[in-house]
């Protein structure tokens, strides 16, 4: 739609949608759990599937559907608009963003939805002293890079205070107990001592310890006792 994206729009993807320059943008962010695929004990990585769910508001995406034929949203590549630069923290590989750049879904009220799939190694502190019956909690703490609070300001997508697990496919290995999640602003220790937001969203995970309790613990038990017996 040239309206929007045309020369005479003046449209610019890199600045921030701010229309008061006093108060921060709102990004309304959400974590659909698809799938634990691996735990890599040794490394202290977890592998895993998930989709961000990403809504805010750009005061400069809108347009009366009654002058184009009552349409009412477009799907535009993320390249074409603002989106938030959104990273993972404690990713464990170097890959911070999402894995695939789905279409944006822009709304003729200036809202814009991006639910891009993405495949993220995060690092987690793994302990196995109570193996097989160890209980893991690992975190995937997300924020924007290089914008303080006072820019950027996240709220919840849908669920507040858990992951979406609508599509979780369960894992063969670990059993999901919770999945909670915060908002927490971090103040910067470092002039000028701006606050930023983070979303944490937690992983608390139980092995499942059948297959070990018969291929492994109990065919010690009974070397054991035969053991004592002979």
């Amino acid at each position: 739609m040239n309206i929007l994206f045309g020369r005479q729009s003046q449209y610019n993807a890199l600045i921030t949608p701010i229309y008061n320059a006093s108060e921060p943008l709102d990004v309304y962010f959400g974590l659909a759990l698809a799938q634990i695929i691996n735990v890599y004990e040794k490394e202290q990585i977890v592998k895993v599937n998930v989709w961000l769910q990403l809504r805010w508001y750009d005061y400069q995406m809108k347009w009366n559907p009654d002058r184009f034929g009552r349409l009412d949203s477009i799907r535009v590549p993320p390249e074409q608009v603002w989106t938030p630069d959104l990273v993972l923290f404690n990713n464990g590989d170097g890959n911070y963003e999402a894995s695939y750049k789905s279409n944006t879904v822009i709304s003729s009220d200036g809202h814009i939805q991006w639910i891009p799939p993405a495949i993220y190694k995060l690092t987690c502190t793994i302990n196995v002293e109570y193996f097989p019956f160890d209980e893991q909690k690992c975190e995937l703490r997300f924020g924007t890079s290089g914008r303080s609070a006072s820019q950027v300001r996240f709220g919840w997508y849908a669920t507040a205070n858990s992951m979406e697990l609508s599509d979780y496919v369960p894992s063969g290995i670990w059993t999901l107990i919770d999945a909670p999640a915060e908002i927490r602003t971090i103040q910067s220790p470092d002039p000028p001592y701006e606050s930023r937001s983070e979303m944490v969203f937690f992983m608390i995970i139980r092995r499942k310890s059948l297959f070990y309790t018969i291929n492994l613990i109990l065919p010690t038990m009974m070397i054991s006792l035969l053991s004592i017996t002979l």
